[in-house]
């Protein structure tokens, strides 16, 4: 939003290369700081120079497939539930706005997150990661069906409020269960010398998950519309199915 207003919207090649590259910084950053930084010592103490691959497949496989399928049904859903975004962003900004306001819609739409992954954090050391994924994406569950089943009634101007209160609520639902929790899963559930892989095989899972409900979603939105019960059918099997996947292991 800051660079489009310091550029002028008829200047968007230049905003967009100005983006790109501020955020490369962060990333290139942290690679530095990994290179510099030192291995702790447990690590180094655990560190295995030959890993012994089918023993490792027999102990963890049923784990990695576990939190592997969490993390990306986890992102299927939430990433395409953020269409319902733009659903009540017409009803705010006109059809003629200026694109910087778009783009500050949508850093408010992102400020949802932020209150679900501090509740969380905190959440997950109470009651441990296992119960805080499950009670979350229980609650998140409820929001979506509601959001689902009362879709005709929200969508209209007069009810915007609402929708963006729902929404939210969906959001931040989705921090407090999944966000917060199915990363520390995933680098609780191996042993130390095998963590990394396990933890960046899981993560690549739930990258794949988003980038395929990008283009699955939308094509079933288009073609389930004003099928409300479809709808809600697809939502229960994916909340149940996280649920269900998330209490086949103890942490």
């Amino acid at each position: 939003m800051i660079v489009v207003l310091a550029t002028g919207e008829n200047h968007l090649r230049a905003a967009w290369r100005i983006c790109l590259g501020l955020g490369a910084v962060p990333p290139l950053s942290l690679l530095y700081l990994r290179v510099k930084l030192k291995d702790p010592e447990q690590f180094r103490r655990n560190k295995m120079h030959r890993f012994p691959i089918w023993l490792i497949v027999k102990f963890y496989w049923r784990r990695l497939l576990a939190i592997s399928i969490i993390w990306f049904v986890y992102n299927f859903s939430a990433y395409s539930f953020g269409i319902f975004a733009s659903s009540w962003l017409v009803f705010i900004l006109p059809t003629d706005a200026p694109l910087w306001k778009s783009f500050g819609m949508a850093t408010a739409i992102n400020s949802f997150w932020l209150p679900g992954a501090f509740f969380g954090a905190f959440l997950s050391d109470w009651i441990g990661p296992r119960l805080g994924l499950v009670i979350g994406v229980t609650l998140q569950g409820i929001v979506g069906f509601a959001m689902t089943g009362a879709y005709g009634e929200l969508n209209q101007p007069s009810r915007v409020a609402g929708f963006i209160i729902l929404n939210g609520l969906f959001m931040a639902l989705g921090e407090v269960g999944p966000g917060a929790n199915i990363g520390l899963l995933a680098s609780k559930l191996s042993s130390t010398p095998i963590r990394g892989q396990f933890y960046g095989i899981a993560a690549a899972a739930g990258k794949v998950g988003a980038f395929v409900s990008t283009y699955v979603f939308p094509v079933y939105k288009t073609t389930c519309s004003h099928r409300t019960t479809s709808t809600m059918l697809f939502l229960i099997l994916i909340t149940a199915q996280r649920i269900r996947l998330a209490n086949l292991f103890r942490c």
